[in-house]
């Protein structure tokens, strides 16, 4: 089927079906107001869309902040899809709808010592990390529940991009990310060899960024400093991978 499930015919919405269409205007007079509508269909061609082009060492995370209808996630967790959470609330949510702990990234800024808690002892697939403050209390939290996580950083480039200023999360003075500055503590705070092991790390410099120029050179420069603690195992669609 095309991905376009809806479509007008003689000026009225029709929603493609297994047995044809239906109105739009059918449907909403079964149902209470507001009413979303959401057609299988559509959701099953752009998954496929990502996951026909995709290496079989990829793994897809939805993000959950875009939805959190758990039928929508069922789905989405049957088509071989993992999840991204950046809250509690959507990580009992990703379970709930069948996603597995090592399943699920957990994401954002400003995570309780709570969420971090309940992220470890469900031994979720990995914590990103935000700052040199937010790995001290993962690493305290996971040491005294005897458990090793694993986390990945997100570096903050210090880079322009040509999109909207306030999508722009690359900027040095924004509160997203590790910047250089802070990559002689995380290294001091990994060397520790305490609680955690890391196994990634990403940048994500903003939404709609149409210019990629200078991406890998802050997660190389950690990983230099990194080196006389670390081995680096792989460059691979998880990250940069390293052995210790």
């Amino acid at each position: 089927m095309s991905l376009q499930s809806y479509f007008y015919n003689n000026d009225i919405l029709n929603l493609k079906t297994n047995n044809g269409a239906i109105p739009i205007s059918e449907i909403i007079k079964k149902y209470e107001r507001p009413t979303y509508i959401y057609n299988s269909h559509s959701i099953k061609n752009r998954i496929e869309a990502y996951t026909s082009n995709k290496n079989s060492n990829h793994s897809i995370h939805y993000a959950l902040k875009a939805n959190t209808n758990l039928e929508i996630l069922k789905f989405i967790q049957k088509n071989k899809f993992s999840a991204d959470v950046v809250s509690r609330g959507e990580a009992e949510i990703a379970l709930k709808a069948g996603f597995s702990p090592q399943q699920i990234i957990f994401s954002g800024v400003g995570k309780t010592k709570l969420e971090i808690t309940n992220a470890i002892q469900n031994e979720v697939g990995l914590i990103n990390v935000e700052s040199a403050p937010e790995l001290k209390r993962i690493i305290q939290i996971a040491t005294s529940l005897n458990k090793t996580i694993d986390i990945g950083l997100r570096i903050n480039p210090d880079i322009s991009v040509e999109t909207h200023p306030y999508i722009a999360t690359g900027f040095r003075e924004n509160k997203f990310g590790v910047s250089s500055d802070d990559f002689s503590e995380i290294i001091d705070l990994l060397n520790e060899r305490k609680g955690v092991l890391l196994s990634s790390s990403y940048e994500f410099p903003g939404r709609y960024a149409r210019w990629s120029l200078g991406f890998v050179d802050p997660p190389i420069q950690l990983i230099g400093k990194a080196n006389g603690i670390c081995e680096i195992e792989a460059l691979n669609d998880r990250g940069l991978v390293l052995m210790q």
